[in-house]
């Protein structure tokens, strides 16, 4: 099955505040040359992401991807066997890798409206 951005994003105006998710992996990722493996983040945005902003295939999809922990407090940390990366610390310079997180996680280019 082909999946869209209906499947994965259920508000209409994109992914809203879980872009910090993505901002966070991709900056990992450009940090240490390899995906984390855990995702912190803090409960109260947990709840609105769940909730508000994805589908709960998108949800699934993103647990499926990383062990995903409610712990941070007003932040989001990726953590993997080679450290972790703290949104707080964000490297601007990752914005063009957000589509290959998307890939990574949900299959699919969510930074493209596709339906």
């Amino acid at each position: 099955m082909l999946l869209t951005s209906k499947d994965i994003v259920a508000y209409e105006f994109g992914l809203s505040s879980a872009q910090r998710i993505l901002y966070t992996v991709a900056a990992y990722q450009k940090k240490y040359g390899q995906w984390p493996t855990g995702l912190s983040m803090d409960a109260n945005m947990a709840a609105a992401v769940k909730a508000d902003l994805l589908t709960p295939l998108g949800w699934k999809m993103l647990h499926q991807r990383l062990k995903v922990d409610y712990d941070a407090k007003g932040t989001v940390i990726a953590s993997g066997p080679k450290g972790l990366f703290d949104y707080e610390d964000y490297d601007w310079n990752c914005e063009d890798a957000l589509p290959t997180v998307d890939k990574w996680i949900w299959g699919i280019n969510l930074h493209e409206r596709n339906g």
